[in-house]
């Protein structure tokens, strides 16, 4: 099925991937088994024998819940945009454990965005945490790079600022690559990089990574794929503050949508004239701690839920 037909399909589009793992309304994959959630509770041995686990997400109606499974609700998306309202409560209601990334307090919701899944892996100790953090702290060859201004895009179909935001750079500072579906004007992505994302911004100095929407805490792997990339991230979305007790925020250059963004150009002019982005840590001095809380806290908030259900794996 077309993916963006199951998105808006009537049927939850659910798939029981082996004995103990059943998926629903999740993003395309030809291996489901390798979802970091599910690599997180088989590390941890979380699930105990014979019980399945119900991964389900946003891209479908709400499916059946089997309350003999163990239900995690994940949403990866901005449940607030108008395709994903019917999960704009995380699904607190039927899953045993949300995680999403809004600020919430509730006994079963656990605020771990998607993005961390992309740097870290599911069976991350704090030491490990700490490794990858030091490995994209700093960059030092930024803006010796051959590309100046760089953006990734499929689409702007939600918030509409990407296309704004090209066009601001290139009237301001220089011409952009785009290197994506969206206004592309290059074939080095698919070409010459073989669609290897991280591999192709090494090459750029700044890379233009807006989300497709905005609300509070509602960051995407973007502005971290730029961080890995040792690009500066030009930045739209989480009302312009993504996740400040992880990210430094000196080290991201903003785009505001409502004014003639004078401060952006001065930053960038700035970081031109200096080269001051080399000494400045993309992380802030506690980032490993935060990340690591969230993975406590999932463990946890995991374990309790198991314990509600009367079966555990002591």
């Amino acid at each position: 099925m077309n993916f963006l037909v199951s998105l808006f399909s009537k049927k939850p589009n659910t798939i029981q991937v082996n004995s103990c793992l059943k998926v629903s309304n999740m993003w395309p994959s030809n291996n489901y088994s390798t979802l970091w959630l599910n690599q997180f509770l088989q590390h941890h041995q979380l699930l105990p024998p014979q019980r399945c686990c119900h991964i389900f997400s946003v891209f479908g109606r709400v499916p059946t819940i089997n309350q003999q499974e163990l239900n995690l609700f994940i949403s990866g998306e901005n449940v607030h945009y108008k395709a994903f309202k019917r999960y704009q409560n995380h699904a607190l209601d039927i899953a045993d454990v949300a995680i999403g990334s809004d600020f919430l307090t509730a006994p079963n919701y656990v605020r771990l965005p998607l993005w961390v899944s992309y740097l870290f892996p599911p069976d991350a100790d704090k030491a490990t945490i700490e490794k990858i953090i030091h490995q994209y702290n700093f960059s030092t060859n930024t803006l010796d790079r051959p590309i100046k201004f760089a953006m990734i895009a499929s689409h702007d179909k939600r918030a509409g600022k990407r296309k704004k935001m090209v066009s601001f750079i290139e009237k301001n500072c220089g011409s952009v690559a785009c290197a994506g579906k969206l206004l592309n004007n290059t074939q080095d992505l698919k070409i010459k990089f073989r669609d290897d994302k991280i591999a192709y911004l090494q090459q750029v100095a700044y890379n233009i990574c807006p989300e497709n929407s905005n609300y509070p805490g509602y960051v995407t792997e973007k502005v971290f794929e730029a961080i890995q990339a040792g690009c500066i991230p030009i930045y739209w979305g989480s009302n312009n503050v993504p996740e400040p007790t992880i990210l430094n925020q000196s080290a991201i250059a903003f785009y505001q949508p409502d004014n003639n963004n004078a401060a952006l150009l001065e930053q960038i002019a700035n970081i031109n004239a200096t080269n001051n982005i080399a000494s400045m840590p993309r992380f802030t001095p506690t980032a490993a701690e935060h990340i690591w809380d969230m993975y406590v806290a999932l463990k946890q908030t995991i374990t309790l839920a198991l314990e509600q259900k009367n079966y555990t794996n002591v």
